[in-house]
């Protein structure tokens, strides 16, 4: 799960998640947000369907210290994802499951 930097809380975010390559087969998306007590505060489940690209906009609370952003393709399914914030971008291209990290600050 590889960590990608920091966003900030209150100020909205942007998660694009391009399905193009997979023509036949959707692809999972869960973002969580995660409390100063370690505790689940939000989790969305969202579905790319096959050949779309999808956007997610969200902003995390003052109590959310990291986003985790799950994305499940289909069995060797290429997927781009990446998310925004203001000037800041973290992108990456990958086969297979990906779990993105974010430290949240205020």
């Amino acid at each position: 799960m590889p960590f990608m930097g920091k966003l900030k809380q209150a100020t909205a975010y942007t998660i694009n998640v391009d399905n193009a390559t997979n023509g036949q087969a959707e692809t999972s998306v869960t973002i969580v947000k995660i409390n100063r007590r370690d505790n689940i505060a939000a989790a969305e489940t969202e579905t790319v369907a096959a050949g779309a690209r999808v956007s997610f906009t969200g902003m995390a609370g003052a109590r959310i210290d990291r986003l985790i952003v799950e994305v499940h393709p289909p069995p060797n399914g290429t997927v781009i994802v990446d998310v925004r914030q203001a000037a800041t971008t973290y992108s990456d291209t990958f086969v297979g499951d990906r779990d993105f990290v974010f430290n949240l600050v205020s």
